[in-house]
């Protein structure tokens, strides 16, 4: 359903690499084992079509319509730490979001 692309800075993917990442994830890592808190992250979300090796990695023809999403995941001091490309087959990808308003603030209404 997905392929993923993760960059990492060198000195933090060497140790990264040494995991099996599928029993501990990159962010379960990066947070308790190297100690590198994740404070936030940016998200590009876009259409696009396949390219041959998405394709193939996917399963679909070169073209097909896939969901990309880019995520950089930042840590302290504004630094950059994780760059991924998620690749997702467009007829099995459904991204559904909730977004709450923020109230208008409160008026005062004053009286002599």
């Amino acid at each position: 359903m997905s392929f993923d692309e993760t960059y990492l800075p060198r000195e933090i993917g060497d140790k990264v690499a040494e995991n099996d990442l599928e029993a501990e994830p990159i962010f379960v890592l990066l947070e308790n084992k190297y100690n590198t808190p994740l404070i936030e992250a940016e998200y590009k979300l876009e259409a696009a079509a396949a390219d041959p090796v998405t394709a193939q990695a996917l399963q679909v023809p070169a073209g097909s319509p896939i969901f990309l999403i880019e995520r950089t995941s930042y840590t302290t001091g504004n630094r950059p730490v994780d760059y991924e490309r998620l690749h997702y087959r467009g007829d099995l990808i459904r991204f559904v979001t909730r977004l709450a308003r923020r109230p208008k603030a409160a008026t005062q209404t004053g009286g002599a």
